[in-house]
């Protein structure tokens, strides 16, 4: 979260899906992939971590909320 705070997104993609493969069931470090994909303004690739994220946890709120946000920015 440190690497995205200060605009580091390729750092902190790499830092969140090195968590993903350690945590291989939860689906946080898929989200904020998704979510730095959506700072960087890329919604295909946002759309595919979170959709993945959402493939874990499917009650996740949060994780609703991120796929609304990129079928806004994609006018879906």
């Amino acid at each position: 979260h440190s690497f995205s705070q200060v605009q580091e997104h390729d750092q902190a993609i790499s830092a969140f899906l090195r968590a993903a493969h350690y945590l291989p069931a939860c689906h946080l470090p898929h989200l904020y992939v998704g979510i730095e994909y959506i700072l960087t303004e890329s919604y295909k690739l946002a759309e595919r971590y979170v959709s993945r994220a959402l493939e874990l946890a499917p009650e996740d709120p949060f994780t609703l909320h991120e796929l609304g946000i990129v079928a806004f920015h994609t006018n879906e």
